[in-house]
């Protein structure tokens, strides 16, 4: 994730959580795929305002998304910025994302 795209995530999220704080509330478990490091955790955290989530950061290693079961549990939500561009099959990554977590925050080209 580059600096650009966490300042769109960080704006996008701040959003969500003034529409939608009931369900932001219940946040637990959030998912960063290819972080480029801490500062992502930290971001969501502030734009959610809430110490209790947990933000995963996960790399090909951790989850190839050809694979529809995340090794690493399920999240309320996943954050993907610049990732399914990178996918000869799009809609599978999409799917496989889709049965792993409640929320998709995407930005990618498309």
């Amino acid at each position: 994730m580059k600096p650009r795209d966490l300042e769109t995530i960080a704006s996008v999220l701040l959003g969500v959580q003034r529409q939608y704080r009931d369900v932001t509330d219940t946040f637990r478990e959030i998912l960063v795929l290819s972080p480029a490091g801490d500062s992502e955790a930290t971001v969501i955290k502030r734009c959610l305002s809430s110490r209790s989530v947990r933000v995963t950061g996960a790399n090909r290693s951790d989850w190839d998304l050809n694979d529809q079961k995340c090794p690493l549990g399920s999240f309320d939500m996943v954050v993907a910025c610049n990732v399914f561009q990178e996918s000869p099959d799009p809609l599978k990554w999409l799917c496989n994302v889709g049965a792993n977590s409640r929320w998709l925050l995407l930005q990618d080209v498309v």
